[in-house]
């Protein structure tokens, strides 16, 4: 609408449904697996039957948005008042291991039905999926100042209210253990308490000659992201009272099956858990003092009119978390103190474990919390993961680019970005259990919010881009090149624990100073290969590789 004055109005509503659903082909059957030789020595694992994330794994939003902008011109100045609201139906459904997991020592094994392991989800009596709702309240005013025929500047507030509707289950026999323990209690029904996050803001744009040849512009502010809502929302599913998983190995293992209708829910010799009552493997909860993110952003950038119709524009561009997003394991009493320092192996790992015998066997009950719960008891074996908060991740930018238009037929541009990125956890889904494993390797404390390279960061990026309108005037042909860097590898170890945290894909390899290094790798023979010819080869294949080469003697780091 537009009123005299020229002040206007703008209006705007949506409503939008996003269904996404994974459908597994062909017949239903639970996961299993078995190790297979190579011919060249060492084993690999085959896995076949209905993999274990797919089976009814869907996520299901609703979403209501309304807003409402208002423009009012005066003098030198245009101000803008607004407000938004936003209310978001989830159903977040991920029942992992739903068919069964089995896994099998040989081929053999598995011929004779026998499995060393099994593993299952199911809901034992209470909300197999998240489902919750949400909403957000937003108003914002900014002012756009024409200073001089030169200068402008952007400035403005806003303030976001995110607000969880529902509350996820309360798991009371997590709250006493955890009271036995003689530590604050871990509440699985926590969300993050109903605040504003302010988010000043201001910019400028400046010509500094007046004549069009030369731009300096700039921003500085708050700007809060997106709430990662399906994050936060874990526990609605995984509080150990609706969906649970179960665990068993070795003579523990129950009796192997293709039914997928008739999953055992206990351990071999133990009775069926009653509805409310199964243990669990692992469990959620959120900070209720969770801030949802924030980040300062500044940006410095300059443009100029080169001659022969050439535009350069140099950026540059700094992010640093107000209020990042950390996910800890809140099991863990550790580390293991020794006269009150925290236990480290010789090479100076963190240990969280009471013990890691010669073969790796981890034992770390004195340093959980938890480690059976439910009725018949089901063993802890993961964590209560926990979504917090950390204020150290940042990354930069520097760009610079040259753009030209030829004749007015084509158009070229060429760019160069440099990145440094560097965050906590590197988040890549959105399981917090997921995060915790994968988002980095520990070494040392996993409360450490020392900001290390990101799984994001590609420090040099080029780009070649550019446009072509045909001679007939009503065809363009564009194209797109693009090289950067790789993404950052870390090496670690493969299903072995080194730190006694419960998870084995997250510890980073000791580099050797070489072959007589004392702590150094201990090979074995395998196939036609023996122990000191792997070792060379380890040895060689470091030499060969300069980010392991200038690390030896220490463990990798990140």
């Amino acid at each position: 609408s537009t009123f005299s004055g020229g002040r206007t109005n703008e209006l705007f509503a949506g409503y939008n449904t996003i269904q996404d659903d994974r459908i597994l082909g062909g017949q239903l059957a639970p996961e299993m697996s078995l190790p297979v030789t190579r011919a060249s020595g060492g084993t690999i694992a085959a896995t076949f039957g209905s993999e274990q994330f797919s089976p009814g794994n869907a996520l299901k939003e609703h979403i209501l948005e309304i807003a409402d902008n208002f423009s009012i011109p005066k003098g030198d100045h245009t101000f803008l008042m607004g407000g938004r609201y936003e209310r978001t139906y989830i159903y977040n459904n991920f029942p992992q291991q739903a068919l069964g997991v089995y896994k099998f020592a040989s081929m053999t094994a598995l011929e004779a039905g026998t499995p060393t392991s099994y593993a299952v989800g199911y809901v034992n009596g209470g909300a197999g999926a998240a489902v919750f709702n949400v909403q957000q309240a937003s108003v914002y005013a900014q002012d756009h100042w024409t200073v001089t025929p030169k200068l402008t500047l952007t400035y403005g507030l806003r303030a976001d209210m995110p607000t969880f509707l529902d509350k996820p289950p309360r798991n009371d026999s997590i709250i006493a253990q955890f009271q036995k323990a003689g530590l604050p209690p871990v509440r699985t029904d926590g969300v993050p308490k109903t605040q504003i996050l302010w988010s000043p803001r201001v910019g400028f744009n400046w010509d500094p000659t007046g004549d069009r040849q030369n731009q300096v512009r700039g921003t500085l502010g708050i700007f809060t992201a997106p709430p990662p809502f399906i994050l936060v929302g874990n526990p609605y599913s995984t509080s150990g009272l609706g969906y649970v998983s179960l665990a068993c190995t070795g003579t523990a293992t129950p009796a192997f099956t293709t039914d997928v209708t008739k999953l055992p829910k206990s351990c071999a010799g133990q009775p069926e858990p009653l509805p409310g009552l199964a243990g669990t493997t692992v469990a959620n909860a959120t900070d209720p003092n969770f801030k949802y993110p924030q980040y300062a952003v500044a940006s410095l950038g300059f443009d100029r009119q080169m001659p022969y119709g050439t535009v350069f524009t140099f950026e540059y561009l700094y992010r640093k978390a107000v209020n990042g997003v950390m996910i800890i394991d809140k099991n863990l009493k550790g580390p293991r103190l020794v006269n009150g320092v925290p236990y480290t192996d010789r090479n100076g790992r963190t240990l969280y474990a009471d013990t890691i015998s010669a073969t790796g066997a981890v034992t770390n009950a004195g340093q959980k919390v938890i480690n059976f719960l439910g009725s018949p008891p089901v063993a802890f074996s993961q964590g209560i993961y926990y979504v917090t908060n950390e204020n150290t991740d940042y990354n930069y930018t520097l760009t610079g680019q040259l753009k030209k238009r030829f004749e007015n037929d084509l158009e070229m541009n060429i760019a160069y970005t440099y990145m440094q990125s560097k965050d906590v956890q590197s988040f890549t889904s959105d399981r917090a259990v997921s995060n915790f494993q994968n988002g980095r390797n520990y070494d040392g404390l996993q409360t450490d919010k020392t900001a290390t390279t990101s799984a994001f960061e590609r420090p040099h990026r080029v780009m070649l881009f550019g446009s072509y309108t045909m001679p007939w005037k009503t065809t363009d042909v564009t194209w797109y090149y693009e090289a950067q860097s790789g993404f950052p590898i870390t090496y670690h170890v493969s299903s072995a624990d080194l730190n006694g945290d419960g998870i084995n894909t997250n510890d980073a390899i000791y580099v050797p100073t070489g072959v007589t290094d004392p702590n150094r790798w201990q090979f074995a023979a395998s196939g036609t290969i023996t122990a000191a010819a792997q070792e060379a080869a380890f040895d060689k294949f470091i030499s060969a590789n300069p980010c392991l080469n200038k690390q030896r003697g220490h463990l990798m780091k990140r």
